[in-house]
């Protein structure tokens, strides 16, 4: 539901996309038939049994403690897991080899190609120019911005798992929302 939600408030924005990390487990799981059957395991059971044991169960459970503030374990919990699934961070950094690489002209020509493919940036194809270094740079931008788009909906899913296991106080009620919401990404992908 809240990814409907904010797919919605967010379907005019151009260029607007899923963030790395969905990126990344959806090229994963097309690419390989073999690794199709096998994700399933760890996208849908082995993922939200180790991020809720981890976020809601073992942070949330050291913040709530013996005065029981399940408020902050939720919203702490919550804002660790969105950061955990923001690469942010990554797309600073491919920014500033990019610069390294066009700098150095000739010898950082292949290292630059390498970076761009691997983020799915095909403008290279006729080489390297002021143009198509500036649009890798605008594709880095965009995907910075989807990044934190996609951010919220990160944070405030973490909160409804938190708010189920808190307010329910089994484990198994995240665990159980969690997986189903993977399930139901994993069923779309294809």
């Amino acid at each position: 539901l809240i990814n409907i939600i904010f797919s919605l408030m967010y379907k005019n924005i151009p260029n607007y996309n899923e963030n790395m990390n969905q990126s990344a487990i959806n090229q994963m799981i097309t690419k390989n038939p073999l690794f199709s059957a096998l994700s399933f395991f760890e996208i849908v059971l082995f993922a939200p049994v180790i991020e809720e044991l981890t976020y809601r169960f073992g942070l949330g459970g050291l913040i709530v403690g013996k005065k029981k503030r399940f408020v902050v374990a939720i919203l702490v919990s919550s804002l660790i897991f969105g950061l955990i699934h923001f690469n942010g961070l990554t797309i600073q950094i491919t920014k500033l080899e990019a610069e390294i690489f066009y700098k150095a002209g000739e010898s950082g020509n292949s290292s630059l190609i390498q970076l761009a493919e691997s983020l799915n940036f095909t403008g290279f194809a006729n080489g390297i120019t002021e143009t198509s270094y500036n649009s890798f740079i605008d594709h880095l931008n965009i995907l910075m911005r989807n990044e934190w788009l996609n951010l919220p909906i990160y944070i405030v899913s973490g909160a409804c798992l938190g708010s189920a296991y808190f307010f329910s106080g089994k484990l198994s009620s995240s665990i159980f929302g969690h997986a189903l919401n993977n399930l139901l990404s994993y069923v779309f992908m294809f």
